[in-house]
């Protein structure tokens, strides 16, 4: 693996400011040959495993809070009163929530 800022850094050492395939690939050659590179293998046996758990159980969390969300806006739609009402009394407006003890409303989880 290189780094884009080596390679360019190689590519003003060693040419101009044209901009041709040949000359970026001896840039990047240099850069090899300077030994500026990384290496990178791919993970094997348990490394590999947990790699794929943890993908899986981040897109189990994703679905699973769509879910939550998309129930939520049902919820909010089919039953408008329990997100309370606003009325206006002498130029203010007051919120009355049906749960007046309460200061998040109801949740369905």
């Amino acid at each position: 693996m290189l780094n884009s800022a080596t390679t360019a850094q190689e590519r003003q050492d060693l040419l101009n400011c044209s901009k041709i395939d040949n000359l970026d690939l001896m840039a990047i050659v240099q850069s090899i040959m300077h030994n500026r590179g990384t290496s990178s293998g791919l993970s094997s046996g348990n490394i590999h495993k947990l790699q794929t758990l943890t993908r899986a159980r981040r897109e189990l969390v994703q679905e699973e809070s769509a879910v939550q969300n998309r129930i939520r806006v049902y919820v909010d739609h089919i039953f408008r009163e329990y997100q309370g009402k606003s009325i206006g009394l002498m130029g203010s407006v007051s919120t009355f929530s049906p749960f007046p003890n309460c200061s998040v409303r109801p949740r369905v989880i």
